[in-house]
Order: C-alpha cells, then structure tokens, then sequence
C-alpha cells in the first residue's frame, strides 16, 4: 500500500511505502518522540522553578508572573527555547544586583534551617553565610547551598512537617502539665475543666503515636543519607528525654515554690 502525503519542504507529492522497514521508523520515532516530551516535562519543571525562584528575590509584581505563565504554556521545543531566554535574562539580572540577592539567598536559607530543625552549630558549618567577600562565587555557594536544603527537605516534607506537629503537640501538653497546680484551673466556667481534660487524654494518646511514626521516618532517612538525624543538634530520642526532663524540673520547681509560699503565709498567720 502506498499512502501520499503533502510535503511540508516545497509542496511536492511523496510516496510513503508501508513497508516494515518503514513501520518499524515510525515506531521508533512514536518511542522518540513520547521520550523527548518526558524530557521536556522534567526540563519544563526544573526551568519554571527557578524561573519562578528568581521572581521570588527580585520582587516581580504578580501580575506580570501571572502573563507569563499564561503566555508559556505546554512542552514543546519553542517553549523550552523561550524558558531558557528568561532564565538568562534573570541571571544577567541577578549578576546586576549580587549584594542584595545574597541577602535574600540567606533569608531563603535560614527560612529551611528552621523547618528543618538546625541548631546554631549546624548553621555555622556553611561559612560562606558570615562571609562578606561580596561576589559571584559566594552568592553561587550559596544557591547550591539553597538548592540542596531545598531538596532534601521536598524528600523529606513529611518527616519536619511531622515533627513540627509533634512539637506542638508536646507544646501543649506542657501549659497544661504546668497548670496543674494552678487554683485558676478549677474556674469550671464553660465545661472548661472537662474540655481540657479530655485534650489532655488525646495528647497523651497522639503523641506516642506520633513519635513512633518519627522515629521510622528517621531511619529511613538516615539510611537514604548516611547520616545521623538531629533536632536542634540532638539525637531525636535524646531530645525527647531533654525535654522531659525540663518538665519534671520545671513541675517540681513550681512545687517548691508552693510549699515554700504555703509555709511561708502559715508564718505569718
């Protein structure tokens, strides 16, 4: 069978001969093509990231974020040519403006440092973040830097967003330990009393769980990164032990102070 299609070159007439050879090309071409759109896609992704990135330090209005996006849209060849355009014409921005976006770089990393649980001697190990040699390669340091925290924590998202809720959990679970013996707590008006208690019967049967589900996830990534997890500096079972401990001192320090105050009106009675 032979099919004739239009020449897209100079309007010529061709033959295409369905010969297996033949069918066997537009099958690796079919192959060819889905794999260059897979490509795309990733490429796509990766370049409106830091496009979208550079928007964030350099302030650009929404509005004019917005008609970009709506005019750059799909994976084709053009698109990805036009992506990569703007990603040059940021950089070269970039260069222009380097003291300010390394503030910025550094306001962007502390913001991970925190959701991800550093302690003050874990930040000091990047040094370039207290250098002030101003220059292309410090602000390049600290974009990998950047680029680093801000995938190990999109890996890692359940993990510190679990924590986080572990923490308040245990936050609260402590203002209501440590109002135990306050008299205020029996004014009942509003059920208040029983409400509290039954908030304090579901943290202590949530946070264990909690901690269980942490201490899995904890080991998963340590086995993915060789490294030991930490918690403000601390193994993550040692500053849970940190943190109980702080609370039964904190409870008997308020103990005492209420012995000695009741020994002390019972002296001057």
């Amino acid at each position: 069978a032979v099919v004739s299609t239009q020449s897209t070159g100079n309007g010529d007439l061709e033959s295409f001969q369905l010969s297996n050879e033949n069918m066997q090309w537009l099958e690796q071409m079919k192959q060819s093509l889905a794999m260059t759109l897979e490509d795309n896609k990733k490429l796509q992704k990766s370049l409106m990231s830091k496009i979208q990135s550079l928007w964030v330090r350099m302030e650009l209005p929404e509005e004019d974020q917005k008609a970009f996006l709506e005019q750059h849209t799909g994976f084709s060849d053009p698109l990805i040519v036009k992506l990569k355009e703007e990603v040059k014409r940021l950089e070269e921005l970039k260069l222009q403006n380097l003291e300010r976006f390394i503030k910025l770089t550094r306001e962007e990393i502390e913001k991970y440092w925190d959701l991800m649980f550093y302690s003050d001697e874990d930040k000091q190990l990047f040094t370039p973040y207290y250098s002030e040699n101003i220059g292309e390669g410090l602000l390049s340091e600290h974009e990998k830097k950047l680029e680093c925290l801000i995938q190990e924590y999109n890996n890692y998202e359940n993990l510190y967003q679990t924590i986080k809720t572990r923490n308040a959990m245990w936050q609260r679970y402590e203002e209501m330990e440590c109002k135990e013996g306050d008299p205020n707590r029996f004014d009942n008006r509003g059920g208040k009393l029983l409400k509290e208690e039954k908030e304090r019967k579901k943290i202590a049967r949530d946070l264990p769980k909690c901690e269980e589900c942490i201490v899995r996830e904890i080991s998963t990534w340590e086995q993915d990164t060789g490294r030991i997890f930490t918690v403000y500096g601390h193994k993550f079972s040692d500053y849970l032990n940190h943190q109980k401990e702080e609370l039964q001192l904190r409870k008997d320090q308020m103990k005492e102070n209420k012995q000695k105050a009741k020994e002390e009106a019972m002296q001057n009675e």
